[in-house]
């Protein structure tokens, strides 16, 4: 009989196989902008032995995985409305676009202004 079992020999390797893409995995994670790149990244090896009642054979159960740093919330408004009768949300966001406003913006601007009547310039006679 060979010697001990090791992680590397464990599954024909596999379970060492496992344990290197879960770490590809981390570090990718890690690298990932979105997330945060304090949060604590593990990954948990186990392996579970049952012997038959002589103890001379086991079944072995290995497993691996990762508990990865989750993505960072987004934040962002929606200006909401009603546009041809439906209720409709669109996102809002003075960074995206310069000059955008509120539909409240606009409408105040509409309400000053609807009195205000245009010059025409061609019509228009100097004096």
């Amino acid at each position: 009989m060979d010697s001990n079992i090791t992680l590397e020999t464990l599954a024909g390797g596999a379970l060492a196989e496992q344990f290197n893409e879960e770490m590809k995995r981390v570090l990718e994670n890690i690298n990932d902008p979105n997330t945060d790149p304090n949060a604590k990244r593990s990954i948990t090896i186990k392996v579970t032995l049952k012997p038959d009642n002589a103890r001379n054979m086991a079944n072995i159960d290995a497993s691996c995985k990762s508990s990865l740093a989750p993505y960072k919330s987004i934040g962002t408004m929606a200006a909401l409305g009603k546009v041809d009768g439906e209720f409709v949300a669109q996102e809002f966001s003075r960074h995206a676009m310069q000059g955008q406003r509120t539909v409240e913006e606009v409408e105040e601007e509409n309400e000053l202004n609807k009195n205000v009547k245009p010059i025409n310039f061609k019509n228009a006679q100097s004096k």
